[in-house]
């Protein structure tokens, strides 16, 4: 069989672009020998999926949606009249813009988004030969277009130890100087520990989580999950012993991520950090959550002002790298056959190597609520 070879290629080194960028690139086809084809033509994909089941008695439940952020497709090649596509190396170039508003490339345990070339070449009665490349989307999310982004953050917490013998609570609040970041950069939590408990407490941890929304229909009704997922932890080792306060400090460094997102309809994303304070000997579900915004273009220290064309990539130094996420592909049942290209894809989005080693200390207001509050506040500044 005469040996058939397909390669996209793009204008880009990283494969990665920006909503409303205009992509470029080129096909080259090599053909051992003449071929009988209609038309060589490629097509411009990006959409979310979701897809989960559910179990209702003896049943289950298939719940699944698309929805496409891009669908276009423009002809490399025809010949209407002889249907002959010449043996040798062939090139076509391509453009197109992405759209403005698409979401970012994403993979979720219970949906994608995902953005790719496909060239198709159309043989008649006979099977087409196509090849799938994919490429990453990232929009231009700067935080310093977030008013919310540069604010503190202060949440606050008490829990009683011990579930039929009480041995007193443990009190603390956490606070952030920020709530917008980047891949790169590293959040730093300061925690306030009132141990007013009769155990020792023996760690504290933090935890970067994500929280995605997937959407999906099932018999014409809209049905949703929402899903946590892990994506950073770090544990320190304390002993703030009985009737002891103490303030201790905690970091934790951002991989590479999808950013925040909340314009696809099928599929949101948000994260939040999570402080959990870890008493010997008990479990008291001491957890503290403070939403985090995640963005692709860092805070500046600079007043907030948002730019006439959200579009624009804001100058940094200096510049950001690029990698694949911590998470790739996902199989889900029923996926279309352009879906077996993906198996081993991961997205790639962007870091910034950020110097944020250390913090500043944080002056917790005095007549707080920890003292007295049986339940959990927040404060943002």
């Amino acid at each position: 069989m005469a040996k058939t070879n397909i390669q996209i290629f793009y204008d880009s080194s990283t494969n990665v672009y920006a909503n409303g960028q205009l992509v470029r690139g080129y096909v080259i086809l090599e053909l051992e020998k003449e071929m009988k084809a209609r038309a060589v033509v490629l097509y411009m994909i990006g959409k979310a999926d979701t897809h989960w089941t559910r179990k209702r008695g003896n049943s289950t439940d298939t719940i699944k949606d698309t929805e496409a952020c891009m669908n276009n497709k423009t002809i490399l090649w025809n010949d209407s009249t002889n249907e002959i596509l010449l043996k040798g190396t062939h090139r076509y170039d391509f453009s197109f813009n992405l759209p403005l508003n698409c979401p970012p490339s994403f993979e979720g345990t219970f949906g994608h988004i995902r953005y790719y070339v496909k060239v198709n070449i159309d043989i008649p009665w006979k099977f087409d030969k196509k090849e799938i490349s994919a490429f990453s989307v990232i929009p231009c999310f700067d935080l310093n277009t977030i008013p919310s982004s540069i604010n503190s953050a202060m949440m606050e917490s008490m829990k009683n130890i011990g579930f039929i013998c009480k041995n007193g609570s443990i009190c603390a609040r956490v606070a952030i100087p920020k709530m917008g970041y980047v891949p790169g950069e590293t959040i730093w939590a300061q925690i306030e520990v009132n141990n007013t408990s009769s155990c020792d407490i023996e760690g504290i941890e933090a935890s970067l989580m994500e929280l995605s929304r997937f959407h999906g229909r099932h018999s014409g009704y809209s049905v949703s999950k929402t899903h946590s997922r892990l994506v950073a932890k770090s544990r320190k080792e304390v002993n703030i012993q009985e009737k002891q306060t103490l303030t201790e400090r905690i970091s934790l460094q951002i991989p590479l991520i999808a950013p925040s997102f909340n314009n696809c309809r099928i599929i949101q994303v948000d994260y939040q950090l999570e402080v959990e304070i870890d008493a010997h000997g008990f479990f008291n579900d001491n957890k503290i959550e403070i939403p985090i915004l995640i963005g692709t273009y860092p805070l500046k220290n600079i007043p907030i002002d948002t730019p006439a064309n959200p579009t624009i990539v804001p100058d940094h130094d200096p510049p950001p790298t690029y990698g694949e996420s911590i998470f790739g592909a996902k199989k889900m049942v029923h996926e279309d056959e352009d879906a077996k290209h993906f198996i081993n894809f991961k997205p790639k989005y962007r870091s910034f190597p950020l110097a944020s080693s250390t913090m500043r200390p944080i002056i917790f207001p005095q007549g707080s609520m920890i003292e007295n509050s049986k339940s959990d506040g927040c404060v943002i500044s």
